[in-house]
């Protein structure tokens, strides 16, 4: 830009039939006059936009510190939570396997102790089965036994004479005779 100094003229040529002295020089003082003035505005508008830029740069400065600490805490906050999320986890795993522990051996206990009732309740049934069939030994023994003393006591008796014999009475007797003779004999 020019400064108000440049544009002077101290003196115009004159000619034959030149412009009026006076009126050129109020023009161009009252040029001169606005001139300087736009020109110390724009002086001080160079001030105050170098001293902005000053300050921006400065607060653009501050701007990316202040980034950085953000980023830094930021990456601070993300790392502990990580942590935290970590040591939860961790800690939900511990508590799980105690729990999946702790019900393994409760299901092995459970499952042990139905196999000793199973183990029990098989030896009473096996024992059972073995009672039953001694008594139905000691039944068939006591028929073959009466049979005998009937024989012996009826030597001549026919077919025909022991349809009228009420062999079901005679049998229940011989049961419940029988039945008592066991219930009597000491378990082994």
């Amino acid at each position: 830009m020019l400064r108000p100094e440049e544009i002077m003229i101290p003196e115009f040529t004159r000619g034959f039939k030149g412009y009026n002295q006076q009126e050129v020089d109020n023009c161009i003082n009252t040029l001169i006059m606005h001139y300087r003035e736009l020109y110390f505005r724009y002086a001080e508008t160079e001030e105050k936009l170098a001293a902005v830029a000053e300050k921006y740069k400065e607060t653009s400065a501050r701007a990316g510190e202040a980034m950085n600490g953000v980023k830094q805490m930021s990456e601070a906050i993300i790392a502990d939570a990580q942590d935290e999320a970590d040591r939860i986890v961790s800690e939900a795993q511990q508590k799980a396997d105690l729990i999946t522990g702790t019900m393994k051996e409760s299901c092995g206990s459970v499952l042990s102790s139905y196999v000793d009732a199973f183990e029990e309740e098989k030896r009473k049934f096996i024992e059972f089965e073995q009672k039953s069939a001694a008594f139905r030994e000691t039944i068939l023994d006591a028929y073959k036994k009466h049979l005998a003393e009937i024989q012996e006591q009826f030597p001549a008796i026919t077919a025909d004479d022991i349809k009228d014999i009420k062999f079901e009475a005679m049998a229940a007797e011989v049961f419940k005779d029988n039945l008592q003779t066991v219930r009597e004999q000491p378990e082994e």
